[in-house]
């Protein structure tokens, strides 16, 4: 048999980073659910803001990964970074004139397009 011991220790080096990565992401709903409601949306408005997030992440699954497919994954990766800073300017300057619940949606849209191209 091959190295037996070394393709262990990529294996669970995989497992722990991989578990890492998923812990993050699935902290960030409660958090953000949190700040929301601290924001001063009522619980509706927090479940419609994560509705639009997942939302918007599933519609740009397919459109994203024929871009990483066709172009590049660093191209996609950089498209992402782009989306956000512009979600949250987006976001800066609604508040500043609105307040945070009129901009959420655009700023929560943005966001899902930019987490399926990372």
């Amino acid at each position: 048999m091959a190295n037996r011991g070394g393709s262990t220790k990529v294996i669970r080096s995989y497992l722990v980073i991989a578990g890492l990565y998923t812990l993050s992401a699935s902290l960030i709903w409660g958090i953000n659910t949190l700040f929301l409601l601290e924001a001063g949306l009522d619980i509706f408005s927090v479940f419609l803001v994560n509705s639009i997030l997942t939302g918007s992440m599933a519609v740009f699954e397919i459109p994203t990964g024929v871009l990483a497919d066709t172009r590049g994954r660093r191209a996609s990766f950089l498209l992402s970074v782009a989306i956000v800073l512009i979600g949250a300017a987006a976001k800066q300057g609604a508040c500043a004139a609105h307040g945070i619940p009129k901009v959420s949606a655009v700023d929560t849209a943005s966001q899902g397009l930019a987490a399926t191209e990372t």
